[in-house]
């Protein structure tokens, strides 16, 4: 796909003038009295996401979402290489999505535009996503410490699959947001009736979807994962683009590095990285 910066421009504006269509439509729906469809998985894809993500550059929102108790956060700070999130037992304590963003992109990027619906709060400490508070936060650690690329947008968000509605909502705000979603899953997880069904709208809207299972018993639990990645898809539709595991190791996890095993190549028609990384 041709990426240059004209083209991308060219698709900006197309996009822009489809928002304004659809708003101009949704006016003359309300002017004959007729309800509004809320419940197209593109509205949000289009409002949420694409809308406005056009007025600027082109950037990347990764999102690393999953289950209470599945090392989401763990697995977000160690991409970001820096603390975003802190980790807990307690289920759906993490309540707030947290967005590691380089400063070169805050610099340049409207951040609050390329997630609304939510509240932006600067960053200050690694137990922010618990703060009680009934608004939809974001808090945005913007840092050179890091070791993300200055086109990528990392986030660490709630348990979709807490109690806490308003935890739900804040879930689906980031799904919409996101370019790609990292489903975090475990042998508890992988197959979760709330978790399918977050995955399963997100396969609706076309995210592109990496699968990471954690916490493994390593390497005997290593065959059963093709078994649970499709039990995951036949439950979602999702297709996931690449797919990693992490093996339980106590000492690499306090000291917040866990290894990424590429076993893409063990699935059918996967081709794993030569150096079983990526």
């Amino acid at each position: 796909m041709d990426q240059s910066p004209s083209t991308y421009a060219v698709w900006a504006e197309r996009v822009a003038a489809l928002c304004a269509a659809v708003e101009a439509l949704d006016a003359g729906i309300a002017g004959i009295g007729a309800e509004r469809p809320e419940d197209v998985a593109w509205r949000g894809q289009l409002f949420e996401k694409l809308g406005p993500q056009v007025a600027g550059e082109p950037v990347l929102v990764a999102a690393i979402c999953g289950g209470t108790n599945t090392g989401k956060s763990l697995i977000a700070n160690a991409l970001a290489g820096m603390p975003l999130s802190r980790s807990v037992c307690e289920a759906a304590r993490t309540r707030h999505p947290v967005a590691s963003i380089p400063q070169t992109l805050a610099a340049r990027a409207d951040v609050a535009g390329l997630f609304p619906g939510v509240s932006g709060r600067p960053w200050t400490r690694d137990d922010d996503a618990l703060t009680d508070a009934e608004e939809h936060l974001l808090f945005v650690r913007t840092e050179t410490a890091g070791r993300q690329p200055d086109w990528l947008a990392l986030l660490d968000t709630p348990d979709i699959d807490g109690t806490l509605r308003d935890n739900w909502a804040r879930a689906e705000l980031v799904r919409n947001a996101a370019d790609l979603l990292i489903a975090v899953l475990t042998q508890q997880k992988y197959n979760d009736a709330v978790v399918r069904e977050f995955f399963h709208e997100a396969a609706r809207a076309g995210k592109t979807v990496i699968v990471v299972f954690n916490m493994l018993e390593w390497p005997e639990q290593r065959p059963r994962i093709p078994g649970w990645l499709k039990s995951f898809a036949d439950g979602t539709g999702v297709r996931a683009d690449a797919v990693f595991a992490i093996p339980w190791d106590r000492q690499a996890a306090e000291r917040g590095e866990p290894s990424f095993v590429d076993v893409s190549g063990d699935l059918e028609g996967g081709e794993a990285a030569p150096d079983g990384s990526r």
